[in-house]
């Protein structure tokens, strides 16, 4: 069998974003791989690009991560009816120096909340 030359390292994360649903929805998810596994890839094409930014510098702006690589490209699309491009984008993050100790301080604030909660 052929083996397929590929880059990245195959235990890397990756998500991929949808249009349809709000780039917050990715935010647990990201958050996850990056202390699983130190990084994620987020990729998006066409109309979910603007979401993928957002997820991006929404972590970026929480200093949790740092952008290590970004890639764009033409995907080509085929079918009987067309034939055309989309734009892709891949953004490749890293966890960032401050990542476990902020974290942290977001798990202790919701247990804190948790533990005031009045039943």
């Amino acid at each position: 069998s052929m083996a397929v030359a590929d880059d990245s390292p195959s235990d890397v994360a990756r998500i991929l974003i949808s249009s349809q649903r709000s780039p917050m929805t990715y935010l647990s998810t990201a958050k996850r791989h990056l202390q699983q596994h130190g990084s994620v890839h987020i990729t998006a094409l066409g109309t979910a690009l603007s979401s993928l930014v957002t997820l991006s510098e929404v972590l970026k702006n929480s200093k949790l991560v740092d952008e290590v690589k970004l890639t764009t490209c033409l995907e080509h699309f085929k079918d009987e009816f067309s034939d055309r491009q989309k734009p892709k984008m891949d953004i490749m993050l890293t966890k960032s120096a401050a990542f476990e100790k902020i974290m942290a301080e977001e798990a202790k604030k919701q247990n804190d909340h948790a533990g005031a909660d009045p039943q």
